[in-house]
């Protein structure tokens, strides 16, 4: 399992999320 890749994606969420 990727968890770097699933952490990045986590992260880009919560960026997504607030600049929303």
């Amino acid at each position: 399992m990727e968890k770097g890749l699933f952490n990045m994606i986590l992260q880009i969420n919560l960026k997504y999320h607030l600049t929303d």
